[in-house]
């Protein structure tokens, strides 16, 4: 992938799809269109920001910052975009996290979790449940699909509290 060079990049070809996306005449769209569009952006969103949080993590273990002196991700990003600080450390740390969870990683990468889901996840993690967390990664891809927003905090709760008990003893 290039970013630097003449050739035209990914996230040249993504800006382009989100200008097109941005002229669109949104008064003119049927209410079935804008729902659509709608759940397909907020999807793109997910993976967008799955994405970000992967390279952000590789871009600080690679040594970007060092490499223009400065001493983090953070700074680097926010001198250069303007983004608050806080938000670029919450990518870096997801993205840190995450990059030890093959499945976990995997779904943030293709939308199917949330920087959300995944941040809640990372909460969670405790040196009492890491290997449970290793293991039932699948659950939490599964929880994430298919429960709304409160009932996965919920099984996450509860899965929490079973496996903190399991593996104290």
């Amino acid at each position: 992938m290039t970013v630097d060079s003449g050739e035209q990049s990914v996230v040249d070809d993504l800006r382009h799809a989100l200008k097109h996306l941005a002229d669109e005449y949104l008064p003119g769209m049927d209410v079935t269109e804008l729902g659509a569009l709608s759940v397909e952006l907020t999807e793109s969103r997910r993976q967008l920001d799955g994405v970000i949080a992967a390279v952000v993590a590789e871009a600080a273990r690679a040594g970007v910052p060092a490499s223009v002196g400065q001493r983090t991700m953070a700074q680097y990003i926010a001198s250069r975009t303007h983004e608050r600080p806080a938000v670029i450390r919450a990518d870096e740390r997801v993205g840190r996290w995450v990059s030890s969870l093959r499945l976990i990683e995997e779904a943030m990468l293709d939308g199917r979790l949330s920087r959300q889901h995944t941040d809640h996840l990372r909460r969670l993690e405790n040196i009492r449940v890491a290997m449970a967390m290793q293991r039932d990664q699948h659950l939490f891809v599964e929880w994430a699909r298919d429960l709304e927003w409160k009932s996965f905090e919920n099984a996450c709760a509860y899965w929490l509290k079973v496996n903190a008990v399991r593996f104290a003893h």
